[in-house]
């Protein structure tokens, strides 16, 4: 048997938090001339000043600043705006999964929730149409839970 590892009273073991707002992907590069290139989406700043604030705002509802500093799992629901004849059940469409994963996380490293993105080692991201089910929400953004392993 193991000894077992007590955990401060302060340190954090799971954080959740919804945001809302326009799901946009950081990756896509567009070249704008002269060897300068900007990210393709024109959303991602305010997609990212969302993600932050939502952030900041549910650690002062839960007064605890403490940040992530070992590994940890991620599961994260982006909710998509469906358009009006989409071609699939499924938004398997643009923005690709992996770039909205990659503003996400560059986003929570931004407002300090944890350490760096490398502490992820666990990770369950999808899409889903907003509004379709009970289990999704009316309006566009994510649902993300970080869980200490």
């Amino acid at each position: 048997m193991g000894k077992e590892i007590v955990l401060p009273e302060d340190k954090r073991k799971e954080f959740s938090f919804f945001v809302e707002g326009r799901p946009a992907p950081q990756g896509s590069k567009s070249y704008r001339g002269n060897g300068r290139f900007s990210e393709a989406s024109k959303y991602l700043p305010a997609w990212r000043a969302a993600i932050v604030l939502a952030i900041k705002q549910k650690m002062l509802q839960t007064e605890s600043v403490t940040m992530f500093d070992e590994p940890v799992k991620v599961s994260v629901t982006f909710f998509i705006t469906k358009p009006a004849k989409p071609k699939w059940a499924y938004p398997a469409t643009t923005p690709d999964l992996d770039k909205l994963v990659r503003g996400l996380f560059d986003s929570i490293t931004q407002s300090k929730l944890w350490v760096d993105d490398c502490l992820v080692v666990d990770l369950h991201a999808r899409e889903v149409w907003c509004g379709e089910t009970t289990d999704t929400y009316p309006v566009s953004g994510a649902r993300v839970t970080i869980s200490v392993l």
